[in-house]
């Protein structure tokens, strides 16, 4: 709130025990301090020790000076001083379209290697597809069903299998591409066959739908590549040599509980197969191996169990169990025609991300899925997504973006040439409309660098969406009182400062959607 000041912070509070003081009496020498400070216009003190600052108009209008100079750059920061970081994020059994839960994930995957390296991360975007185990077998057998379906043979599709009629689809072209298939006996009954010409297809559907949502990725990494390296034998190997496997029933266990994991994890069963986390194991070292300093990985709510059982293997490893971060991204209700939707894939009924790419387009999907924090459930409503008014706040932001790029346009058609800040004299920007976005603007560096830390792109969805808002404010002020236009005929100065004030404006809104991975648009 503006009689709050621009800034607020606890830091007086926060300070006093070990100073032994009274929060109050600590927050009252900072102001005392911070008033002496030529940016700081007051400091106040609320409440039991919270302090508000109000920064100096001319302080806040040189943030316009520093959006001028650094453009596309504005906002980013050195935080992460070329470090190298790996972001796995979607990583999808191959076994059919991506759905909804997916397309969140991509989403704020992206999202967070797009901040991080606008922190100065030297990020990895990687994909681990989970080729391998039962949930292919499964694929297989339901593919072969398709296929002898296809070729007129009675072929129920396993009742745990995969029912949805996208298989249909690649049944299909897996007789157009076998020829004689409906003669070979052996041909028909191999289900290795149908299992790895589906995944093949569906990794093709995958890569192609992400390319369509503007989510790219540096590295795809295949888990039966990991078997057929022995990587995983080699793994195990190192955790057996620092003594932190041990033998018990047939089986070997993993001494995760010494690790904090809940108890010990069995890595080869009985018969001598692996578990899931085996695999999972060899990957992680893969990372390290490679160079990564720090590892986040992007994962569905249904792994949340799953966490502390792979931590503790990084630290058997030897690795520093905070070089790897969760981001555990919770799940996705569909609210459309009125009525949340029962989905999913063993079902064959689900909404794929290319139908939600295709009826609302990869921008608006984006934001739906980056205004929530990703740790808490969410309700994705289609109406709101599918209205192109004020009401569906990605629009909102993109209006403001467009009305401030027709002003523009409108301002060289008539003439008008923006001088740059050396010709704006922003002391005339003096209603409370254009005072509260020149305040807001500066705030943006501070947001980026939060999301950054907290690994939390829906900071800066919140912060656009604030900023479009005071713009609008700004536009409806001037449609009302012809004093405040930003083209205002016979006024050059006020003209020239306006223009300066919009066009930092459209700066931090292309800067943040980009941020976003949205493309911002010019006309609407």
């Amino acid at each position: 709130q503006r009689e709050h000041g621009d800034l607020a912070t606890n830091l007086a509070m926060a300070i006093a025990k070990p100073l032994d003081r009274p929060p109050r009496h600590v927050a009252e020498a900072l102001a005392d301090r911070l008033r002496t400070h030529p940016a700081i216009e007051r400091a106040d003190v609320a409440g039991p020790g919270f302090l508000n600052l109000t920064i100096r108009a001319e302080a806040v209008a040189a943030i316009l000076q520093q959006i001028e100079t650094e453009g596309e750059r504005f906002g980013t920061t050195d935080l992460g001083r070329g470090r190298r970081v790996n972001v796995e994020f979607v990583s999808a059994n191959p076994t059919g379209p991506l759905h909804v839960g997916h397309a969140r994930n991509a989403c704020v995957g992206d999202a967070v290697a797009r901040i991080l390296q606008a922190n100065g991360y030297e990020v990895t975007r990687e994909f681990y597809f989970n080729d391998a185990g039962v949930q292919m077998d499964l694929l297989g057998q339901s593919l072969r069903a398709r296929v002898l379906q296809r070729l007129g043979r009675d072929a129920p599709v396993p009742e745990s299998g995969y029912h949805g009629d996208y298989l249909l689809e690649v049944a299909e072209k897996f007789v157009s591409e076998s020829p004689g298939l409906s003669e070979s006996t052996d041909r028909l009954a191999d289900e290795s066959a149908c299992r790895d010409f589906g995944s093949r297809e569906i990794m093709e559907w995958i890569k192609r739908d992400l390319r369509d949502l503007g989510v790219g990725f540096d590295v795809f990494t295949l888990e039966r590549a990991f078997h057929a390296s022995e990587a995983v034998e080699m793994s195990l190997a190192v955790l057996r040599d620092r003594g932190e496997l041990y033998e018990s029933e047939g089986a070997v266990f993993l001494r995760s509980s010494k690790y904090g994991d809940e108890k010990d994890r069995v890595v080869i069963k009985a018969d001598g197969s692996y578990t899931y986390l085996a695999p999972d194991i060899a990957y992680h070292e893969d990372k390290y191996r490679r160079g990564f300093d720090r590892l986040i990985n992007v994962w569905g709510a249904d792994h949340h169990g799953y966490v502390p059982r792979l931590r503790a293997a990084i630290q058997a490893l030897g690795h520093d169990p905070a070089s790897l971060e969760i981001i555990i991204i919770q799940m996705v209700n569909i609210l459309k025609d009125g009525e949340v939707q029962r989905l999913g894939k063993r079902l064959g009924n689900f909404i794929t991300l290319r139908q939600m790419i295709d009826e609302l387009g990869a921008g608006v999907v984006r934001w739906f899925f980056l205004m929530r924090s990703a740790d808490s459930d969410m309700t994705f409503d289609w109406a709101l997504a599918q209205d192109h008014s004020e009401r569906n706040p990605v629009f909102k932001v993109q209006y403001a973006h467009a009305r401030i790029c027709s002003v523009l346009r409108q301002s060289a058609e008539r003439g008008i040439t923006f001088g740059g800040l050396d010709a704006a004299d922003l002391s005339l920007l003096t209603a409370g409309e254009e005072q509260a976005l020149l305040r807001h603007l500066p705030l943006y560096r501070d947001r980026v660098r939060t999301a950054c830390e907290e690994l939390a792109p829906h900071v800066i969805t919140a912060h656009l969406l604030e900023l479009a808002s005071l713009y609008n404010s700004y536009q409806t002020l001037g449609r009302r009182d012809d004093r405040f236009r930003i083209l205002r005929a016979g006024a050059p100065a006020e003209t020239q400062a306006r223009l300066a004030l919009i066009t930092g404006v459209r700066r931090v809104l292309a800067n943040g959607l980009g941020l976003l991975g949205i493309t911002p648009l010019e006309r609407m």
